[in-house]
């Protein structure tokens, strides 16, 4: 064998033991972004916003408590909200439109909105969000 040849082979055998090492300590580490671990227990629970009210999230970035870059969507500002009052890590967000057929009404501080706000969190958070007007799913 040549030295070129030699060299080749201990770069192709370098880069297979990297790879092997970096998906080793992936898959071994996983955590979600929030640091909590993927065993850890999770729920969902909902949010009914009010007809002529705002949601808390919405009153707290009309107050001027937090700034972004570009108008937040409703998921980044529930994520930024319940992070930084209550340190609840938002895990996954979905609205959900009401379903078709339901009773409407326009009272306002009454009537429900057409969605409704879901929202996943871990579980040892369930009872500190009910406090704040979430329900479970």
């Amino acid at each position: 064998m040549q030295i070129a040849e030699v060299l080749i082979m201990k770069n192709k055998i370098f880069g297979a033991v990297l790879l092997f090492t970096l998906l080793i300590f992936s898959f071994g580490c996983a955590k979600r972004t929030d640091g909590s671990s993927p065993s850890e227990a999770s729920s969902w629970i909902k949010y009914q916003p009010v007809k002529c009210d705002r949601a808390p999230w919405e009153q707290w970035y009309l107050d001027g408590n937090i700034t972004f870059v570009k108008v937040p969507t409703d998921k980044e500002l529930i994520v930024a909200y319940y992070s930084r009052n209550y340190k609840v890590n938002v895990l996954n967000y979905t609205a959900v439109m009401s379903p078709a057929g339901n009773v409407s009404c326009d009272a306002c501080s009454v009537c429900p909105k057409e969605y409704y706000v879901k929202i996943e969190v871990l579980s040892k958070y369930v009872s500190k969000m009910k406090g704040l007007g979430w329900q479970e799913v």
